[in-house]
């Protein structure tokens, strides 16, 4: 008995630390560090203030403390801005979109080079203002990460329509 419990245990230990590494591995941290971006992007409709209010609060934790944006089809969204800058866009953002969508349906690179990374995917977006929709379908994503302090930052983010 004890023999099955010991070849049992040697087989989940040859399963699990592959899986471990993998899942920890530095590509698959800055993949979904960047889904986690596009998910704190999307806002449901009818979200209340206060639920929109707390994902402002979570994104600081995800920006440099500059950022450079480029977005060919949001002209005012362009240029170099510093983290409290964006938290005000996006606070702006979260109290008036009737909802947004950014889902990543596709990565079709994520490089790690030391503390920086690049990913590239293919986002799905969406988004609902009052008065126009400025975002509303599959664009390609660059998106350029900083390690600092253990964490992945967002530096850079290049949106080209698909």
């Amino acid at each position: 008995m004890k023999k099955y419990l010991v070849i049992g245990a040697v087989v989940l230990l040859l399963i699990l630390i592959p899986m471990g590494l993998w899942w920890f591995s530095e590509g698959k941290v800055v993949a979904r560090r960047s889904e986690q971006l596009m998910a704190m992007l999307s806002i449901e409709a009818g979200t209340n203030t206060m639920l929109r209010h707390a994902k402002v609060l979570g994104m600081k934790g995800m920006l440099a403390p500059t950022v450079e944006i480029s977005s060919p089809s949001i002209e005012p969204a362009n240029g170099e801005f510093r983290c409290d800058e964006l938290e005000s866009a996006y606070s702006w953002i979260c109290r008036n979109a009737v909802e947004s969508s950014f889902i990543v349906s596709e990565f079709q690179s994520v490089t790690i080079d030391g503390d920086h990374a690049e990913v590239i995917a293919i986002v799905d977006g969406f988004m609902q203002l009052p008065k126009y929709q400025p975002v509303d379908g599959q664009s390609e994503v660059t998106l350029h990460w900083n390690k600092q302090d253990g964490n992945w930052r967002l530096k850079k983010m290049i949106w080209t329509s698909y």
